[in-house]
């Protein structure tokens, strides 16, 4: 049992260093002239296309009335995060973006845990919080708050919300079906607001080979990859868990800025990397923590 949840901990720690490098993917790609929820809708719908080529493969049944019901709760979650840290990236610093949207490993154990005396999940999560702050060098610009700040505060609590949907659907549903509904809800939204407000923009884009392969790995591997495997490793660990070992990603996407020279290396870097790998092997050592998400 401790090997199988070993290997589902390796598999979600890819999909965080898949979502490090996308960080800058996805900064090449709009700079191409990709409106953002264009880019959005097409990385998604890319997603879906080897999870339904499995699930043909594998005869899977097709999806049941309930897995599009939750499967479309879900999706919202998702879809109303990537909007509130998209419109919250416009009016507020890189930085605290990055950090605010990480705010989700608070809000899992607020709402999963607001029954429970124990501090531990509390513990974890502000330790991670803190890694994250020296992370993005936040400390001497958070004095003051604007919209931007409370739009990427409404995205870590959606980000928080789709963990939980996720811990609570996925016992009684096909996980590859749940993803597929998830994706799909993402990508219809996505698409019908970009036909509306990004229309104009539409001539403006710019398509290479480089920009198409950024774009296949945002969909097949950041997003039909990554959505699966979350919901598969929440199947054997906790939301609360998984939500801590997610802050890796700000791990590697800042070591991937260093590698490719978007950043430089500096103490805060090796702080943060080392409070969050605290906050990650402190959270998924706990002993008790499946046990409480289940039974609140």
């Amino acid at each position: 049992m401790k090997n199988v949840k070993a290997v589902y901990i390796t598999g979600f720690i890819s999909v965080t260093i898949i979502w490090g490098m996308s960080f800058l993917f996805v900064s090449d790609v709009v700079r191409q002239g990709i409106p953002v929820f264009l880019l959005l809708a097409i990385r998604f719908i890319l997603g879906i296309i080897p999870l339904y080529i499995f699930t043909r493969l594998r005869h899977m049944p097709k999806i049941t009335k309930d897995e599009w019901l939750k499967g479309i709760l879900a999706g919202l979650a998702v879809f109303a995060a990537f909007i509130f840290q998209t419109y919250g990236a416009l009016y507020t610093s890189s930085a605290k973006n990055g950090l605010l949207t990480g705010l989700y490993v608070i809000f899992v154990p607020l709402i999963c845990f607001r029954s429970i005396k124990s501090t531990k999940p509390f513990f974890d999560a502000v330790v991670c919080i803190l890694g994250m702050a020296f992370l993005f060098n936040v400390f001497s610009g958070m004095a003051t708050v604007n919209i931007g700040d409370f739009m990427t505060i409404l995205c870590a609590v959606a980000f928080a919300a789709q963990f939980i949907l996720v811990e609570k659907h996925v016992p009684t549903l096909s996980p590859v079906n749940y993803t597929i509904v998830q994706l799909l809800t993402v990508s219809v939204l996505a698409a019908f607001v970009s036909l509306f407000m990004e229309a104009k923009d539409y001539g403006n884009i710019v398509w290479d080979i480089a920009v198409i392969a950024k774009i296949a790995w945002l969909g097949v591997l950041s997003t039909g990859y990554a959505y699966i495997m979350q919901i598969l490793v929440q199947t054997k660990i906790s939301a609360a868990t998984v939500s801590i070992i997610a802050c890796l990603e700000s791990v590697f996407a800042m070591s991937f800025s260093l590698i490719f020279g978007y950043e430089e290396f500096s103490a805060n870097l090796m702080i943060g990397f080392v409070l969050i790998m605290i906050a990650m092997v402190s959270s998924v050592i706990s002993p008790t923590w499946k046990k409480k998400l289940n039974e609140s």
